[in-house]
């Protein structure tokens, strides 16, 4: 896979200007983690508001779900193995002790996200990468 920034999706989310390209349009709607025993991210939603597309996330935690805000993503054109055009989400939460930058990318029904978090407060933790898998709210499981 390519990703050319280039080509960046823009004006209606996911349609880029140049023709032939995919309408990234099966990215929005509520998405659930396929290991509902997961400490990290639940469950996120993609939505867009006017031309503008964001993705908001809520992680796990003892206490519940933990709410991470909504920010701002951006969708990429890419090209797969095969040559043909799809598309691809990025988006990126700041948290002052944590930078995380998300990579999302829908296949064949699975949303895929990978995540790469950068600490930054000192505490000697490893930065890390985690790779989770999500379905669609309301698509064989609970909503």
């Amino acid at each position: 896979m390519s990703i050319n920034p280039s080509r960046r999706a823009d004006g209606m989310f996911g349609i880029a200007k140049e023709a032939g390209t995919l309408l990234a349009e099966p990215y929005l709607g509520l998405w659930l983690n396929t290991d509902p025993a997961t400490k990290r991210v639940r469950k996120l939603l993609i939505e867009t508001h006017g031309t503008d597309l964001s993705i908001q996330l809520w992680g796990a935690s003892e206490d519940g779900l933990v709410d991470w805000g909504i920010r701002p993503a951006e969708a990429y054109v890419c090209t797969e193995e095969n040559g043909v055009e799809a598309a691809s989400v990025f988006a990126s939460y700041d948290f002052g002790f944590m930078c995380c930058d998300l990579q999302l990318r829908l296949n064949k029904g699975i949303l895929p996200m990978m995540s790469w978090s950068r600490f930054r407060d000192d505490s000697g933790r490893s930065n890390t990468y985690v790779r989770e898998f999500f379905y669609r709210a309301g698509a064989g499981g609970t909503d």
